[in-house]
């Protein structure tokens, strides 16, 4: 499945399952933002995906906090435009 010009909300995206769907998202030709509280991993899965001509963003953000998510969604909307997918 082709994901070009789609735009994928991953929260947990910077460790295990998350992460590992972040990369095959960005593969598969989508923009991933990532959110999780892990800022050191969220970064580096970003460093990760961009030299393979990804598009990522990482937000550092505890999902238990409604507004944050809000925000963070908000962010990511804003930095690629539509967002297409919502992994929880």
């Amino acid at each position: 499945m082709k994901f070009e010009e789609k735009v994928v909300v991953v929260t947990g995206g910077a460790l295990g399952i998350g992460r590992a769907s972040c990369e095959i998202f960005a593969e598969r030709g989508a923009s991933v933002a990532i959110l999780d509280w892990d800022e050191k991993a969220g970064n580096e899965i970003c460093e990760e995906i961009e030299p393979k001509g990804g598009r990522a963003i990482f937000q550092k953000v505890n999902v238990a906090d409604f507004k944050a998510v809000e925000n963070a969604v908000q962010k990511a909307a804003e930095t690629f435009g539509k967002i297409n997918s919502l992994v929880v």
